[in-house]
C-alpha cells in the first residue's frame, strides 16, 4: 500500500494543508510511503518518493497509468489524496478496485460545458463506481451525486483542524473590531467587493481588516491597503504561523463567490481559535456557517457585505461571546482526533 498525491504543502490552500495532515497521519498509522506526483519543492519535502519532476501533464498521465497497472497486477492498494487519478482510472476501469480516494472535490468544479470537463466527468463516472472507497465533504457529495459520481462506497469526511480547539475565556470587546481574511487573492474569493465594503463602512465605524495571502489580485489589494488605514495587506504567511496569530482578531471574514467551495478549511481553522465566521451561503459553507449562531451569512455584493458588517457592529457587544463559543463548537467536529478516527474506522473495514 502507498499514499499518492499531487497537492501537499504547509503553504498552499485548504486541500494542500488537509493532504499534509491526512497524509502524515496515514503514513504513521499504516507505515507506508507518500508518493508525490509533481515538481513543487515545498511539497517534496513532505513525501518519500517523487515522480514527474518536470511537471508535464502528459507525463503525469503516463505515471498515473503505470501506477494503476502496477497496483492492479501486484494487488497493491493506493490511497490517493486527490482525485486526479480518477480520470486516468476511467481508461482502465479494471484497475479501480484497489483505489481509495480522499479529498475529492475538483470533479464538481469541472462540471463545465467544455469538452475536457465533460470527458473528465465521463471517465470519473466509470472509475468512481468501482473504487474501494471515496471520501468527500458534504456539499461535494451532493454535487457529485447530481452528476452520478457517487457510489455505495462514498463516505462523508471533513477536513481536520490543524490544532486543538480553544474556547475563548477572555473577550476584549473594545474598538476597533478586528477582522482577518486569508487565502487566495483572486476573483473566486470576492476580495475586491469585500475591500470596497470596508472602505465604505470604516468611514463611520471603528473596524480593521488584515489580509494575508497571495494571488492574481495582490497588487490591487495592496492599493486598497495604501488607500485606507483600516485595511492592511500583510503578505503571505506559513499556515501554521498564521494560526498562532488568530487570537489577535475578533472575526474571520471571507465572502467567497465560488459555488464550488468544496469545504471551507479557513472557516474551521478560524473557529478553532474562537473567531465567528462571516461568509456567503454557497458550496459547503451552509454546512459550516449558521446565521446569528456561529457567525453571519452575507450576500456577495458590496451593499450586501456592508449591511452584514453594520449588523455585526450593532450586535457585537451583546452577541460576540455566544458567536465565538458556537464557532469553536462547530470546529470541534473537525479536530484531528475526530476526523482521523472517522477515517481510520472506515479504512479498517475496507483495507
Amino acid at each position: 500500500m502507498f499514499i499518492l498525491t499531487q497537492f501537499i504543502s504547509s503553504k498552499g490552500g485548504g486541500m494542500q494543508i488537509s493532504n499534509l495532515l491526512i497524509g502524515k497521519y496515514l503514513r504513521d498509522i499504516y507505515k507506508v510511503p507518500i508518493v508525490y506526483l509533481g515538481n513543487n519543492k515545498e511539497s517534496k519535502k513532505y513525501c518519500n518518493i517523487y515522480l514527474n519532476t518536470f511537471s508535464s501533464i502528459f507525463i503525469t498521465q503516463l505515471y498515473y497509468l503505470f501506477i494503476l497497472i502496477y497496483s492492479y497486477i501486484f494487488k497493491i492498494t493506493i490511497i490517493s489524496l486527490d482525485d486526479g487519478i480518477l480520470r486516468c482510472a476511467g481508461f482502465l476501469p479494471f484497475t479501480c478496485e484497489n483505489i481509495v480516494v480522499i479529498n475529492s472535490g475538483s470533479l464538481a468544479i469541472r462540471s463545465s460545458k467544455t469538452f475536457l470537463g465533460k470527458l473528465s466527468i465521463y471517465l470519473s463516472r466509470i472509475s468512481t463506481k468501482l473504487l474501494k472507497a471515496h471520501f468527500i465533504s458534504e456539499s461535494t457529495y451532493d454535487q457529485l451525486k447530481l452528476l452520478n459520481l457517487t457510489s455505495k462506497n462514498s463516505f462523508i469526511l471533513g477536513r481536520p483542524c490543524t490544532k486543538n480547539v480553544l474556547y475563548r475565556t477572555i473577550f476584549n470587546l473594545k474598538p476597533p473590531i478586528k477582522f482577518i481574511t486569508y487565502g487566495r487573492l483572486d476573483n473566486d474569493k470576492n476580495i475586491i467587493n469585500l475591500l470596497n465594503s470596508f472602505l465604505e463602512v470604516s468611514k463611520c465605524e471603528s473596524i480593521k481588516l488584515d489580509i494575508y495571502g497571495k494571488g492574481q489580485l495582490v497588487q490591487e489589494v495592496k492599493s486598497y491597503s495604501d488607500l485606507s488605514s483600516s485595511i492592511n495587506y500583510l503578505g503571505e504567511m506559513d499556515h501554521f504561523s498564521l494560526l498562532d496569530r488568530l487570537n489577535e482578531y475578533d472575526y474571520f471574514i471571507s465572502i467567497s463567490n465560488n459555488p464550488n467551495e468544496t469545504f471551507g478549511r479557513s472557516w474551521i481553522e478560524a473557529g478553532s481559535r474562537g473567531l465567528p465566521f462571516i461568509g456567503s451561503n454557497i458550496g459547503n459553507l451552509p454546512y459550516l456557517i449558521k446565521n446569528d449562531i456561529n457567525g453571519y451569512i452575507s450576500g456577495i455584493s458590496v451593499n450586501d457585505i456592508s449591511l452584514t458588517l453594520n449588523k455585526l457592529i450593532k450586535n457585537h457587544l451583546l452577541s460576540y461571546k455566544a458567536l465565538s463559543n458556537n464557532a469553536s463548537r462547530t470546529s470541534e467536529n473537525y479536530t484531528n482526533k475526530n476526523i482521523f478516527n472517522q477515517l481510520k474506522s472506515s479504512l479498517d473495514k475496507i483495507l
